[in-house]
């Protein structure tokens, strides 16, 4: 029988004094009981891993559910300027960019980690990160960059290539399946590059953007791209000790297990503590982990069968899990 476990709705403070509502999750288990904190990916995301009314997946909230079954609580968050924060999204384009610079989402994710280590009842020494696709990055930067780093960390469907090498894959795909020549993919994957290697070195956008990439790159994201280009993963996972879940799917099109998974392994292999991570790689799940059939993307549904009894088993090993 799963545990029982109470939703309750909770408001803490996240970078720049910016309120951030969530949902805590709290598992009905004798006190203090482990915990993870949930982050969410790329674009506007809600604390459920929805992008309202276009793309519903649920996969936070599912995810959730199987820890609180496990007896763990669980903390997921809206981004800022998304949900019940939507009405906090400044108008004036200085004050967007500062609003969504990358190392705001790392702030906030600081934030609710200590908010979440804080609670009666939750063990604060047993609290981990678990950040899906971009929200594995900000887990990352978060782990590498922390003086209190989670106790464990699930990275799913997260990049372990520089966004540049991710974004290629992404772009030529995308071109491919528009219908674009080759000569025409080769010219554009090449100004992406020299687009994302400028921002890395701080130097801003170019003068001119392409139309095919102008979208990818509005004026007001131009802080939030340096930061992010100028991530490396595998140097990330160099820093990070303690336990590490690794988990992604084969059918992913967004974040290549085959290549992704090989790089943050071999960055977990070159720090100085901490056991090899475990490897998770799911058979035909898609970048939300669920099942790559009917719905090629695999977002909507329940979560990949196989996806529950491989969070269950590792956080089983970790002895946080508890059977009534």
């Amino acid at each position: 029988m799963a545990v029982l476990a109470s939703d309750r709705q909770v408001v803490f403070t996240g970078a720049g004094e910016v309120p951030l509502a969530g949902t805590l999750v709290i598992p009905d288990r004798p006190a203090p009981v482990p915990a993870m904190l949930l982050i969410a990916g790329s674009g506007p995301t809600d604390r459920d891993g929805n992008q309202l009314p276009h793309l519903r997946s649920d996969l936070l909230r599912l995810i959730a559910e199987v820890l609180a079954a496990c007896g763990i609580a669980s903390l997921r968050y809206d981004k800022r300027g998304v949900g019940a924060g939507a009405e906090r999204l400044p108008r004036e384009p200085d004050a967007l960019a500062a609003f969504v610079r990358w190392d705001r989402f790392v702030g906030d994710a600081a934030a609710a980690l200590a908010f979440l280590r804080s609670h009666n009842g939750v063990d604060g020494e047993r609290v981990g990160v678990l950040g899906h696709s971009e929200g594995g990055l900000i887990g990352l930067n978060l782990a590498a960059g922390s003086d209190a780093p989670p106790a464990a960390l699930v990275l799913a469907a997260t990049p372990g290539r520089p966004i540049a090498a991710v974004l290629r894959d992404q772009l030529a795909r995308l071109a491919r399946s528009q219908g674009a020549s080759e000569p025409m993919i080769a010219a554009l994957l090449d100004e992406n590059d020299a687009i994302l290697a400028r921002l890395a070195a701080g130097q801003g956008y170019p003068p001119a953007i392409s139309p095919g990439l102008a979208g990818l790159y509005p004026v007001y994201l131009a802080p939030f791209w340096a930061g992010l280009a100028a991530l490396e993963p595998a140097a990330l996972a160099a820093r990070c000790n303690g336990p590490i879940l690794l988990l992604a799917g084969d059918a992913d099109v967004q974040v290549l297990a085959d290549k992704d998974m090989p790089a943050l392994a071999e960055g977990f292999a070159r720090r100085s503590v901490g056991p090899a991570p475990t490897i998770a790689v799911v058979a035909k799940a898609s970048h939300n982990l669920k099942a790559a059939g009917p719905d090629p993307q695999g977002v909507s549904g329940p979560l990949h069968p196989d996806v529950p009894a491989i969070l269950t088993d590792w956080f089983t090993r970790l002895s946080w899990t508890t059977h009534p």
